[in-house]
């Protein structure tokens, strides 16, 4: 089951956003970190089956190359939730990545992980 096994990975600039989300995904019952480097090494003892970066559009142009192909590379990410001002045209949801629009991402990541919930 997701709720057991997932771990959600918050990089997330904007505090309250932040707590917003944790207590959200905390109630579905999938557990809930916050970082501030993605690459950090401590990341590595704790992956999962799915783990799941959630950051958003300003904290990914903030990181190292700013690049979501890099965070794709990187096989610790079983999925990676954007949260965005303005989702980019192109970002049909595709795979692995997942736009969200900020102001309705209280919502959507509940719908959005119960989806999980109930293919897993």
């Amino acid at each position: 089951m997701l709720a057991a096994s997932a771990l959600f990975v918050l990089n997330i600039a904007d505090p309250g956003l932040r707590s917003i989300l944790a207590a959200r995904l905390s109630l579905l019952g999938v557990d809930v970190i916050s970082i501030r480097d993605p690459d950090d090494r401590v990341l590595a003892r704790m992956v999962r089956k799915r783990t799941v970066l959630v950051l958003d559009d300003d904290t990914l142009g903030r990181l190292p190359d700013g690049d979501r192909d890099r965070l794709l590379a990187q096989p610790r990410w079983s999925d990676i939730v954007i949260i965005s001002h303005q989702p980019p045209e192109e970002a049909a949801s595709d795979g692995r990545i997942r736009y969200l629009p900020r102001g309705q991402v209280a919502v959507q990541i509940v719908e959005l992980v119960q989806g999980w919930l109930n293919v897993t």
